[in-house]
């Protein structure tokens, strides 16, 4: 019998995320995979949040390029990094999230 898988997952602010960004994701583009959907979810207080991969390998310049093109801030990639740096498998945008001094944070 195999044992279960437990992922980490950071909960941030949607404040941390533009609000280009957050049409992106709405729209369901996963910053980190291109064409795989980001989980939506409507937050206690009806705002919507995210459910997003943390990218598997560091962030090379070519992929800050990559988000770039595809639209999204240089904020997506200053998340990864951060949840990369904390261990962490997911990343949870959440309109009632905590906000985090080392982020940048946007108001939209």
């Amino acid at each position: 019998m195999s044992k279960p898988e437990i992922t980490t997952v950071l909960t941030l602010s949607t404040s941390h995320i533009t609000g280009q960004d957050n049409g992106l994701l709405e729209g369901g583009v996963d910053p980190m995979v291109g064409t795989w959907f980001p989980l939506r979810y409507l937050g206690e207080n009806d705002g919507v949040g995210y459910m997003v991969h943390v990218a598997p390998e560091d962030i090379e310049d070519s992929d800050k390029e990559g988000l770039k093109d595809m639209g999204y801030s240089s904020a997506i990639t200053g998340i990864q990094e951060y949840a990369k740096s904390h261990g962490c498998d997911y990343i949870r945008l959440d309109p009632d999230g905590p906000v985090v001094e080392e982020l940048d944070s946007f108001e939209w």
